[in-house]
Parts: C-alpha cells; sequence; structure tokens
C-alpha cells in the first residue's frame, strides 16, 4: 500500500510539473556598447531562455518563424547558476568576467570587462558546448583615439 501511495504521488509530480520540449536552458550573449575601444568599459549581457513547443503554449508556430520549425524560445529565470563567462584576446588572454543577475530582470545577467588590446575579441560561456552560437559573441576592439593637446598653438610646455 505504501508503494502504491509513493508511486501515485510521484506521477501525478510529474504530470503537474511543467517541463519543456528540451529542459536545457540556453542562452546568447551580447556586448555594449557596439563599438568598444581598447581601455574603455564593455558590457556583456547574457540572456537566459529555454527551447519549447508552441503546442505546449497553446500557439500555432507563426508562419514566418526563422528559427527550428515548432520551437519556441521563452525567456526562463535562472537566479542561481554559476556562469563562467570569460574574455578572450587574439593572442589568447582571458580575462575572466563576474556575472551578476540583473535586480529587475531575472533572466539577464551582466558583467563588464576592459579590454587592454586592440583586435579580435571573443566573449564565451565556457559552461557551454563551444558549437553553441548563442554561448559566444565575437567582436572587434579598436584602439583609443590619440589625445589631443589642448595647449595653444606656439606655447611652449615646461
Amino acid at each position: 500500500m505504501r508503494r502504491l501511495l509513493v508511486s501515485i504521488v510521484v506521477a501525478s509530480m510529474l504530470l503537474v510539473t511543467p517541463r519543456p520540449v528540451s529542459a536545457a536552458m540556453q542562452v546568447t550573449l551580447t556586448i555594449a556598447p557596439a563599438s568598444v575601444v581598447v581601455g574603455k568599459p564593455a558590457e556583456v549581457l547574457l540572456r537566459t531562455f529555454v527551447p519549447t513547443g508552441w503546442e505546449e503554449l497553446g500557439m500555432e508556430a507563426p508562419g514566418s518563424w526563422p528559427f527550428v520549425p515548432d520551437t519556441a524560445y521563452v525567456l526562463w529565470p535562472v537566479p542561481d547558476y554559476p556562469f563562467s563567462v570569460v574574455a578572450q584576446a587574439d593572442d589568447g588572454a582571458e580575462i575572466p568576467l563576474v556575472m551578476t543577475l540583473d535586480p529587475v530582470d531575472p533572466t539577464l545577467w551582466r558583467g563588464v570587462f576592459v579590454p587592454d588590446t586592440p583586435g579580435m575579441w571573443r566573449v564565451r560561456a565556457t559552461n557551454f558546448p563551444e558549437s553553441d552560437p548563442g554561448a559566444n559573441v565575437t567582436f572587434a576592439v579598436v584602439p583609443a583615439p590619440a589625445s589631443t593637446s589642448l595647449a595653444p598653438a606656439g606655447a611652449v610646455s615646461q
């Protein structure tokens, strides 16, 4: 009798627990500002979501949906995942980022780093496969503009 009761409780929990078609969390990374400059802070935004079936949402897939057919991507709060994110320079040097959950949006994590060299950089969530397109973003870091002197023409500096 006790076994039967436990089986019923476990089965009912499985039936009432919402489960997406693919229970795997996914992420997408973006960089701001659009033009990253050496020596200036760059913000990394990490957004969490899960793929699920349109039918589980009670909806039909839009006719012009450009992604995986029959799959909707739903923003999903992940307040306690230990994201491991690094910024990687062309030469392989890495800067680890501290990602902090946004206080207003539970699907958004933020981190900041300051690139120290120009060239192509990549930010990567290392606890996701390298082949995962959302867990990688590549961007150019441009040199800082040359500083201009404020001294009037012909002035002698001492």
